[in-house]
């Protein structure tokens, strides 16, 4: 996407329009559901973790200057709500008395995955680009 594109993008999503939201959404979505379930091993919790993203990112959508700043958010705040919901977990656990298998995160695990996650993107985002036939 060229950097005409991207401004063009970015002031669609600010003004709430539809069709930008929707492009930002189709382009980050899959990446972030993958992110999430490689921290929290729950494909649903992972899909309703992203879901959750966007809509704090559209409650703040005036805070962003590039849409290198909104990636960076949504994989913050993906991480963050990915802990606290294993922290929840965690408590889950020890309230019932379950203390084996408590998560440990790794912190290399979850900038390689991240990383994983952004190329996901990238070739999703090439697929798309691709002619109806070709997909």
């Amino acid at each position: 996407m060229s950097t005409e594109n991207d401004i063009n993008l970015l002031e669609r999503f600010r003004i709430g329009d539809e069709i930008g939201i929707r492009e930002l959404y189709k382009t980050h979505y899959r990446p972030l559901c993958y992110f999430n379930q490689k921290i929290v091993q729950h494909m649903q919790e992972a899909e309703d973790i992203s879901t959750e993203v966007f809509l704090k990112l559209l409650h703040k959508k005036n805070d962003f200057g590039s849409l290198n700043e909104i990636k960076a958010f949504l994989f913050t705040a993906s991480k963050n709500a990915c802990l606290d919901f294993l922290r929840k977990q965690k408590q889950l656990q020890i309230t019932q008395d379950l203390t084996s298998d408590i998560i440990i995160i790794d912190e290399n695990l979850i900038d390689e995955e991240m990383l994983t996650a952004k190329i996901l993107q990238s070739i999703y985002a090439e697929i798309e680009s691709l002619p109806k036939h070709c997909k």
